[in-house]
């Protein structure tokens, strides 16, 4: 038992043998030098644990509510948020809907078909390379140049000439510079293409020819020298030439002709 119990208990001091001392001055009390014996109410020592006992009853009790409040605090709460997840996900179920489109590609068709690098954008409409080439389905060139200044090739490359016979070049050109295409009759030499079609139909056209003859032949009235031509086949208005013919200019297609009046000299 300790100091703190002791004073609040009822101690009743009990004096055994008290015996005087003789010595001491009467007029102050002695104290007794007899051991005392400290008499405690037993009562009053039990009590002291028991209400400790009850502290602590109390406290976990209380303790125990608060546990129980928490608990059912958390429970509340995971509920609702369960309550509110499943009614989001529901209504982002009910409000995805699909939805298709068809399209329908109509095919374009020009006929007849674009050529020389045409472009068929709409239904019988062609787009054509415009420094080159027009016509409803670019049939026709729009510029042809033959220098034949050491070359037979078309300066836009696209009617390169083809020597037949091996004609030749004479230096200088008709400019003093460069040189010029050589054609000698007697042994039958021209330029051909035949690598591209050249679409003259329905078409106005215009030819500027440099040439120097060193001789025209003038035998009979079909002797002819040859300037430019095309030809498709032996039947009126098939064969474009254009020739010298009795020191003419005559430009015909075959049974459709028309001669100049101006006399070519040599």
């Amino acid at each position: 038992m300790t100091l703190q119990q002791l004073e609040g208990l009822d101690v009743k001091p009990l004096n055994i043998g008290n015996v005087p001392n003789k010595k001491w001055p009467s007029n102050i009390p002695q104290k007794s030098t007899t051991p005392q014996i400290i008499h405690t109410d037993t009562d009053k020592i039990e009590e002291v644990p028991r209400r400790r006992r009850s502290c602590f009853f109390w406290i976990i009790l209380i303790g125990l509510i608060l546990i129980g409040i928490l608990v059912a605090v958390i429970v509340v709460v995971m509920i609702v948020t369960k309550l509110m997840i499943t009614t989001t996900a529901t209504i982002t179920i009910t409000t995805t809907t699909a939805t298709t489109i068809t399209t329908t590609t109509t095919p374009i068709i020009c006929t007849p078909s674009c050529i020389n690098g045409g472009n068929c954008t709409a239904t019988n409409t062609c787009v054509c390379n415009a420094l080159v080439w027009t016509g409803s389905y670019c049939q026709t060139p729009v510029h042809i140049f033959w220098s034949f200044d050491s070359t037979l090739q078309d300066l836009y490359n696209n009617f390169n000439g083809i020597g037949i016979n091996t004609p030749g070049y004479s230096s200088p050109g008709y400019n003093g510079a460069g040189a010029c295409l050589w054609l000698n009759q007697s042994l039958s030499q021209s330029v051909t293409i035949n690598t591209t079609f050249l679409n003259m139909a329905y078409t106005s056209f215009t030819l500027e020819v440099w040439a120097y003859a060193n001789s025209l032949h003038n035998n009979n009235p079909y002797t002819d020298n040859a300037v430019f031509g095309q030809f498709q086949q032996n039947i009126q208005d098939h064969s474009l030439h254009i020739i010298i013919r009795n020191q003419r200019i005559y430009l015909g297609f075959f049974s459709d002709d028309l001669q100049g009046n101006q006399v070519s000299r040599h």
